[in-house]
């Protein structure tokens, strides 16, 4: 049997490994959603709020630092500390990490529940 793991299994790692990162730095109200509507864009978003521009970095570096050592590579990264809000794209595994003002401002959570299954939350 092969020790190499093909791209949903390494998908599905990296959002438990994001998940667990989050949890693990403070993070607030992260949630793990696996779309099941079609058409989709992705098959996994976690969602995650942070209380300072300081722990919005060190979250958003923390976990791209864990998801290079499991060899996902970032497609795209949007947004920094002083915008309220970070996404970092790994294809079919998307990662908000958002000042707690933006995220009720968006409403994401809301269109996710809607196209898809909540896996995780962590209050």
């Amino acid at each position: 049997m092969s020790t190499i793991k093909n791209y949903t299994e390494r998908i599905e790692e990296g959002a438990k490994l994001a998940f667990d990162r989050a949890e693990e730095m403070q993070a607030q109200s992260i949630g793990h959603y696996v779309l099941t509507e079609e058409p989709k864009f992705a098959d996994h978003f976690i969602i995650l709020t942070v209380d300072s521009p300081r722990l919005m970095r060190a979250v958003s570096e923390e976990i791209k630092d864990a998801l290079k050592k499991i060899q996902l590579n970032i497609h795209h990264e949007e947004g920094d500390r002083s915008s309220g809000w970070v996404l970092l794209d790994y294809g079919d595994l998307i990662i908000h990490v958002f000042a707690e003002e933006y995220r009720e401002f968006y409403e994401i959570d809301s269109l996710l529940k809607d196209k898809g299954d909540l896996k995780g939350f962590i209050p």
